[in-house]
């Protein structure tokens, strides 16, 4: 829609072109508001700094140029670290954020004015055959939004900004749990090869133990047989055990976009693991968590989409005003235009129903995210508490009864009373034990990395007044 004005005058010209560039700078100072997308982060990881793109999509992120390749003993906080600030999925995530930072300010904008030279009666027959009896038109039109339709917009911009930024934590979250899921991982498999190390040197032992005595003729080839097939199996278990352990390097350095791990071996106390909080105390954690924010921001864009629809069933109007000159008598005569479009079929009844019904979609939709999210959060707390009774158990009980058996049946043996074949299960028990109780640790720590990635926040010990963990 347009409103003709013109004027060939010479005080006419100026005036418009004052308009014109009045309404051109103004459109052009407006800026994005940048950074303000970002919420606080959760206390999970908020001391260490996490990537966020720069404001121009042409800007070289100078740290990502050369991958990260740490070497000698890796700790979990660097681990973290590297992540927070490499993670590939992180930092798309960052820009998210920026796209939704520059939708906001476009939705500010007011829509662009209008300008249009028309000229009529010219190239007819008589006297229109050449510009003599032409008129022509130079006309100025601004559409004016009505109803708050533009602040609307803004608004929903605004929230899907917010948003982006929830979904930007919940991803910083998620990383830090799972890169501290993985630097488990690989603690618990360096305990696992270490102890597969230990079998081996134990196997080798037995079978020189078993050559002496069977040289002494107080062995039987069978024991011998038996005691070199116990050293297989020993090399076997190793091997696999190295085999994982390169695995779980890969699968950690992966989260800083890292080449072929070169790090020696990474730090940390596994063998800690102080009793679990409350399930009460972690459901208050959860209600402060992106997963659940977000969708209280998902609820208030809805509902600023219901005020944008409803703004939209009222017309906007076309103001305009111009100068039309007649070329026949050299005449020039001011005009003004008001148009506003008359709503009697189209009062946006369609879009205003369908905003409401994605709000009730909406709510449904956060019902079932808390739904899941508590349902998650219980499974991974009974798992804690299972983990962490099978540690205390293994810890406390089984594993010191059986490396006492162990111990007497290997003495009772060298005396000659027992078989070998009883050192060998006294010797897998133990072995076996000592395992699955390094099994219960790393399951232990990967559920608390589980729950701090459904919280947000560190997982506090029953007792401690704070955590740790930053």
């Amino acid at each position: 829609m347009q409103i003709r004005t013109q004027r060939h005058t010479r005080s006419g010209r100026p005036r418009l072109a004052v308009v014109l560039v009045t309404s051109v700078g103004v459109a052009a100072c407006a800026s994005p508001s940048w950074d303000r997308a970002w919420p606080e982060a959760r206390p999970l990881g908020r001391g260490l700094e996490s990537v966020r793109a720069p404001t121009s999509p042409e800007a070289v992120v100078r740290h990502h140029s050369t991958p990260a390749n740490p070497q000698g003993e890796l700790r979990l906080r660097d681990a973290l670290a590297m992540a927070l600030e490499r993670n590939p999925d992180l930092e798309a995530f960052s820009w998210a954020v920026r796209a939704r930072e520059a939708r906001t300010l476009q939705a500010g904008l007011r829509p662009n004015p209008e300008v249009s030279l028309e000229v009529e009666n010219f190239a007819g027959s008589g006297p229109t055959r050449s510009f003599d009896a032409s008129e022509t038109t130079l006309a100025l039109a601004q559409l004016i939004e009505t109803a708050g339709k533009r602040r609307a917009r803004q608004r929903i911009a605004e929230s899907e900004q917010r948003l982006a930024g929830w979904d930007y934590e919940a991803a910083r979250v998620d990383v830090f749990s799972r890169v501290t899921r993985a630097f488990v991982a690989v603690l618990a498999t360096q305990e696992q090869l270490d102890l597969a190390g230990e079998l081996l040197d134990v196997a080798r032992e037995a079978l020189r133990t078993v050559e002496t005595r069977l040289r002494e003729g107080a062995a039987s080839p069978v024991e011998r047989a038996r005691a070199a097939v116990a050293l297989s199996a020993a090399r076997v278990e190793r091997e696999q055990r190295q085999a994982d352990l390169d695995k779980a390097r890969t699968e950690l350095a992966s989260f800083w976009g890292g080449p072929k791990p070169v790090f020696e071996a990474v730090a940390g106390d596994l063998f800690d693991a102080p009793t679990p909080p409350p399930l009460s105390s972690l459901a208050r954690s959860l209600e402060r968590s992106p997963a659940l924010a977000r969708w209280r921001e998902e609820l208030a864009q809805r509902e600023s989409r219901i005020t944008l629809a409803d703004a939209e069933r009222i017309p906007d109007v076309t103001l305009g005003a111009g100068i039309r000159h007649l070329a026949q008598g050299s005449d020039d005569a001011l005009i003004a235009v008001l148009r506003i479009p008359i709503p009697v079929f189209d009062q946006n009844q369609g879009e205003r129903l369908a905003t409401r019904f994605d709000l009730s979609r909406a709510r449904s939709l956060e019902r079932s995210a808390r739904t899941r999210l508590r349902t998650a959060l219980d499974t991974a707390h009974r798992e804690l508490l299972a983990a962490h009774a099978r540690v205390e158990a293994l810890r406390d009980e089984t594993l010191p009864a059986a490396e006492h058996a162990y111990q007497q049946t290997l003495r009772a043996y060298r005396r000659g009373l027992f078989r070998y074949l009883d050192v060998l299960d006294a010797q897998r028990t133990l072995f076996d034990i000592r395992a699955n109780f390094i099994t219960a640790l790393q399951a232990y720590h990967t559920a608390v990395a589980a729950i701090e990635g459904l919280t947000g926040e560190p997982v506090q010990p029953t007792g401690d007044p704070a955590s740790s963990r930053s």
